[in-house]
Order: structure tokens, then sequence, then C-alpha cells
């Protein structure tokens, strides 16, 4: 009997990991910003890119929206400046629709969906 709960573990965590290979492999890498200018929400935070490199990012604590810029380099790396803050560097993907951003710097993840 242990046996067969081991070999039933080992094969769902294979099946987990095949499902996010597969995930991983339809992640589209945003090379043009025309793919992210949009308003985009993620909970209680929303994040609007314009065409020109400006930001506004606001969320429920801040009073006051936050204004920074950004800047596509290297294929999809995308880097965040805000007034006050460290730039902050993500890969910049596509997936179903939504913007993944996964942070260089630091282990920040995101999956934001489009507003409008």
């Amino acid at each position: 009997m242990k046996r067969l709960r081991l070999l039933f573990a080992v094969n769902c965590i294979f099946i987990l990991l095949a499902c996010q290979q597969q995930q991983e492999a339809e992640m589209t890498p945003i090379t043009d910003k025309s793919e992210i200018i949009s308003k985009w929400k993620e909970g209680d935070r929303t994040v609007e890119i314009f065409e020109d490199g400006k930001l506004v990012y606001t969320d429920k604590q801040r009073k006051v929206p936050v204004i920074g810029s950004y800047e596509l380099v290297d294929g999809n790396i995308l880097k965040a400046s805000y007034a006050g803050f460290e730039t902050q560097d993500y890969k910049a993907y596509m997936l179903n629709g939504e913007l993944i951003l996964h942070g260089i710097n630091d282990d920040s993840k995101s999956r934001l969906k489009r507003v409008n």
C-alpha cells in the first residue's frame, strides 16, 4: 500500500512538472512595446503603460498614483523606474492575453490582466 501511495505521489509530481513546462513554453516574450500599451490589473494594484514610456502605478494603500517610466531592452527585458525607488528589471511575457512579469533582481512574479 505504501508503494502504491509513493507511486501515485511521484506520478502527480511528474504531471505537475509537465503542465508547468507546457505553460512556460506557451509564454510569448514581449519584444514590441505596442503589445503592452494598456491598463493592467493584479489584485488591488493597477499599472497603466503608455506609448511614450510613462508608467502610472496605483494600489489601495497609496493615496496618490506613482508615476514612472519604462523601456524594453535586450529582447524582452522591461526596465521600470519610479522616482524614489530602485529601477526594477523584469522578463516580460504574454500568456493567454495576460502580462507576465518575472523579476530579474528578485524572485517577484506578477500576472496582470488587461483592464481595457
